[in-house]
């Protein structure tokens, strides 16, 4: 017994350093991508300017971004919000081999873009959350390039396009801070047990059917969206027919003589 208890300490102290050496060895192995998606990964939100030649937009931006499970690819979702509407956009980010290039498939208005960008300063990154990177691509007509500078918890996206290589012209700038990611927002409709079809619509979808599909449940029917924050007003498509939400307790005039239920997303 006496042996025993001697020997604990010094079995601690070797388990410590086997773990703080093998943390170390992680950290050592970690690469300038899985470096840049690691911090990228999380919820932001903030504001996007758009510019054109004459005119400056502000808006409301959240972009909720996923590491794939092998850490290999991240996937970027950013909704704009536009009056009364969201603009969605979908992104999915990849480099290759050896970092200098990077892939990307945009998915937006129902088309599919990919482009393919050469990166610039990625091999000087070192922490997740503090780097600049910058890449860009040469398109059959102009170049395109997007300066992505991570400062802690923010992150700034300049988006710039030019005719020849040299003169850049802004279009857009992201200015974003991590925030902590919102519930999802969750519909549920009681009832309609013998419903075909059933869709949630609303100024988060440019009211169509179709595109917030709803699950057949016990007692009715639900789905949870992702929503970034703002006040959205709804209805429920059954089969066809539009249906207000008789469990909200706001409701606003749909100018039609009926009532849309209101949803506010903190």
């Amino acid at each position: 017994m006496r042996n025993f208890i001697s020997m604990r300490p010094n079995a601690f102290a070797i388990t410590a350093v086997l773990l703080l050496f093998s943390s170390g060895m992680l950290t050592a192995q970690r690469t300038p991508s899985d470096l840049v998606f690691s911090g990228l990964s999380g919820y932001w939100s903030g504001e996007i300017e758009q510019r054109t030649d004459s005119d400056t937009t502000v808006l409301p931006v959240a972009l909720d971004i996923r590491r794939s499970l092998d850490g290999g690819m991240i996937a970027v979702s950013r909704s704009v919000r536009l009056h009364d509407r969201v603009l969605e956009r979908m992104e999915t980010m990849v480099f290759d081999a050896d970092s200098l290039l990077l892939q990307s498939a945009v998915a937006a208005d129902g088309k599919l873009e990919k482009h393919h960008y050469t990166v610039q300063g990625l091999h000087r990154v070192r922490n997740p959350n503090r780097w600049v990177i910058r890449r860009t691509e040469n398109m059959s007509d102009q170049f395109h390039r997007v300066t992505d500078v991570m400062q802690n918890d923010s992150l700034i996206m300049l988006i710039q396009t030019s005719e020849n290589g040299l003169d850049w012209q802004t279009e857009e700038i992201i200015r974003v801070a991590s925030r902590a990611r919102p519930s999802r927002a969750s519909f549920f409709l009681p009832g309609f047990e013998r419903a075909q079809s059933v869709y949630v619509v609303g100024s988060f979808n440019r009211w169509e059917a179709g595109r917030t599909v709803m699950r057949r449940e016990r007692g009715g029917w639900r789905v949870d969206v992702d929503l970034p924050p703002g006040e959205y007003q709804y209805k429920f498509w059954v089969d066809g027919a539009l249906v207000r939400d008789v469990l909200s307790s706001t409701i606003i005039s749909d100018g039609e003589g009926g009532y849309n239920a209101l949803l506010v997303v903190q």
